[in-house]
C-alpha cells in the first residue's frame, strides 16, 4: 500500500518540477525569428471531460455448508452504468510524453438480478420450496484523482497510465427488491399486512478509499488551431478492496432441508471501465 502512496506523490511533486518548463505536444511547435533554431513553446493544457463508468463489482462468498440456489447468491457480482465528470491538466514534458493529472466526480451504480429458493410455510404449517427473486442495486460516489504519464504512440493516438485515489462521499446506498414467484407465498410487514413483493432499503457503510491504477487510450481530433476533442476508454483497476471482509452473515432461508449455514464475504473490489469525451484547450 505504501508504495502506491509513493508513487502518487512522487507524480504530483514532478509535475510542480515541470510547471514552467513544458512543451504542448498537441499543439504545433513555433519558431523565433531571433535564431535558426527552432524553440519548443511550453504550455499547459486543460481540459473538461463527462463519460459513463461501466461499474463491475464482485466478491467471495463461501458457506460453511452448501445451501444451493440460496437467494444469498445476489450479492456475489453486480454491475451497471454511471455517469462521470472530471478535470484535466496535461504537463508536457517533450513531443512524445508528458504529465496529465485528473480530478473525478464518480458517480456508482451497480445491480445484480438472482432467482433463487427459500422455505414457503403454507397455510398448513407444512414448509415447501419457494422460487423467490432478488433484485440488488448499490449507488454511491467518489471522488478520485489520477496522476498519470502520457505517451504519444502518434500524433492522434494517446497512452495514458499512472496511480489513482478513490474516495468515497459517503457510505453507499443498497436497495434489495423480493419478489415471491410462488402461488400463495406472501411476505408480511409490521402490520400483518400482506404482498408478494418487498423492498429493503440501507446503507454499507465503512465504504474504503482505494488505490489503483488509471490506464486509458484517446484519439485527438483538432477542432480549432487551440482545441482538441478526444474521445477515450479508460480502465480503472483498483488494488485494494472497496469494503473490508465480513462475518458472521447466517443463511437460514432453506433451513427446513439444509439448516443454517454461516456466509463469509471476502475479496470485493469494485472495477471501472470509462467511456469518455474530452474537451481540451
Amino acid at each position: 500500500m505504501r508504495i502506491f502512496r509513493t508513487l502518487l506523490i512522487i507524480c504530483l511533486l514532478f509535475q510542480a518540477t515541470i510547471l514552467f518548463s513544458q512543451e504542448d505536444v498537441l499543439r504545433p511547435k513555433r519558431t523565433t525569428t531571433t535564431t535558426n533554431e527552432e524553440i519548443p513553446d511550453y504550455q499547459i493544457r486543460f481540459g473538461i471531460e463527462g463519460g459513463f463508468n461501466y461499474n463491475m463489482v464482485n466478491q467471495t462468498m463461501n458457506w460453511s455448508s452448501e445451501i444451493p440456489q440460496s437467494i444469498y447468491n445476489v450479492f456475489q457480482s453486480a454491475s451497471g452504468l454511471s455517469p462521470y465528470f472530471a478535470a484535466l491538466i496535461d504537463f508536457p514534458i517533450d513531443s512524445k510524453f508528458g504529465i496529465q493529472t485528473k480530478f473525478a466526480y464518480d458517480l456508482r451504480s451497480a445491480s445484480n438480478t438472482y432467482t433463487g429458493i427459500a422455505d414457503y410455510h403454507t397455510p398448513d404449517g407444512d414448509v415447501v420450496d419457494g422460487d423467490e427473486k432478488q433484485e440488488l442495486t448499490a449507488t454511491g460516489a467518489d471522488i478520485s484523482i489520477s496522476a498519470m504519464l502520457r505517451y504519444n504512440i502518434s500524433q492522434e493516438f494517446v497512452f495514458t497510465i499512472g496511480p489513482m485515489i478513490s474516495i468515497p462521499t459517503d457510505n453507499y446506498d443498497q436497495k434489495l427488491v423480493q419478489t415471491s414467484l410462488t402461488p400463495g407465498n406472501y411476505f408480511y410487514d409490521e402490520y400483518g399486512n400482506r404482498s408478494t413483493q418487498r423492498t429493503l432499503t440501507y446503507k454499507t457503510s465503512e465504504i474504503n478509499t482505494r488505490f489503483g491504477f488509471d490506464l486509458g487510450f484517446a484519439y485527438n481530433i483538432p477542432i480549432s488551431e487551440s482545441m482538441i476533442l478526444s474521445p477515450q476508454i479508460r480502465l480503472n483497476y483498483y488494488l485494494d478492496k472497496i469494503i473490508d471482509d465480513r462475518y458472521g452473515i447466517y443463511d437460514d432461508t432453506r433451513e427446513s432441508i439444509f439448516g443454517v449455514a454461516e456466509i463469509e464475504q471476502k475479496d470485493e473490489k469494485l472495477h471501472a471501465i470509462k467511456f469518455g469525451l474530452t474537451l481540451w484547450f
